[in-house]
């Protein structure tokens, strides 16, 4: 487990500092939010269910700690930079990811997604747009087991 400042570090010197530094918020800040409820959920075994959950709920973004429940492998945040949209996936695993709100029928609007790239590294991303969502293959070497950045083009309108 790690702290926020050390995620926010390994973000920063693992990735270009636009990500973050002088970049601004998109329309949403990100999207399969509450994965750590949903992982709780799928893993109890012989306890109170309804404390869990309770004290699930009682954490939030900004007071994570190396005990709180980790993010789902599909829990995402956004930044931009330019014209360029910046997807941060906070708890990475291999295989394919699905992003609902960059999807044709969603209410942000999201355009034609032309490129996806992963930050800290030269492999060829799989991508494909929808109506539903955007799925991208998270490949098994990543610059860091951590956090993934995913630089898109084409998103911003």
């Amino acid at each position: 487990m790690i702290t926020y400042f050390y995620f926010y570090y390994l973000l920063i010197s693992l990735t270009r500092t636009h990500v973050i530094y002088g970049s601004r918020p998109w329309t949403v800040y990100g999207d399969n939010l509450n994965s750590c409820l949903r992982n709780v959920e799928r893993h109890i075994v012989n306890a109170d269910a309804g404390q869990v959950l309770e004290e699930a709920q009682k954490e939030n973004f900004n007071a994570r700690t190396v005990n709180s429940t980790p993010y789902g492998s599909d829990e995402v945040r956004f930044t931009v930079c330019g014209s360029k949209l910046y997807v941060i996936v906070l708890n990475p695993e291999s295989g394919t990811i699905r992003v609902p709100v960059l999807g044709f029928g969603s209410s942000e609007h999201p355009g034609k997604i032309s490129s996806v790239r992963m930050l800290g590294s030269q492999q060829n991303i799989s991508f494909s747009q929808s109506e539903d969502n955007l799925s991208m293959d998270i490949p098994d070497e990543r610059p860091t087991s951590y956090a993934v950045v995913f630089e898109v083009d084409g998103a911003i309108n």
